[in-house]
């Protein structure tokens, strides 16, 4: 919505989500719809942070949701527990089942397999690497990607 040269954004409803928590990230919102009309230019740093904030807001209210429901709460507590003091085996076992079941509520857990296969000769060795690295592809070719080329 455009006033006054002001660009104004709706915003959902605290508590409610943007995006549902769904595995097939890629098909939580419907296709956009064509405009016959140019759409009005914004700054496209304007759009970024407007985004980033809707989707840490979608966050907020994902791990809200997570911690009222009792059986959510203490897998999550379980989950968290794995992955602070676990095996390397467990520590990737629980990131990929975080990431599984809502990639876009789970950036950090995709962020810290991401981490965990980029360090190499540091900290966990090659073998860390290796197995972050392979728990990535498993997700992604099991349905963390769309079933078409990416563009």
């Amino acid at each position: 919505m455009k006033r006054a040269g002001v660009i104004t954004f709706l915003l959902p409803m605290p508590g409610v989500f943007i995006f549902q928590p769904v595995s097939l990230w890629y098909e939580a919102l419907p296709p956009l719809p064509s405009h016959e009309r140019p759409t009005p230019s914004v700054p496209p740093d304007q759009l970024s942070a407007k985004a980033a904030q809707l989707h840490h807001n979608d966050v907020l209210a994902f791990q809200t949701s997570s911690s009222t429901k009792n059986s959510s709460s203490s897998e999550a507590n379980f989950l968290s527990k794995i992955i602070q003091s676990g095996t390397l085996s467990d520590r990737l076992s629980a990131l990929t089942l975080l990431v599984q079941s809502s990639p876009l509520h789970n950036i950090r857990a995709l962020e810290t397999l991401k981490g965990m296969a980029e360090r190499g000769k540091g900290k966990g060795g090659r073998e860390e690497s290796l197995k972050a690295l392979r728990c990535i592809v498993d997700w992604w070719v099991g349905g963390g990607a769309p079933n078409r080329k990416l563009k």
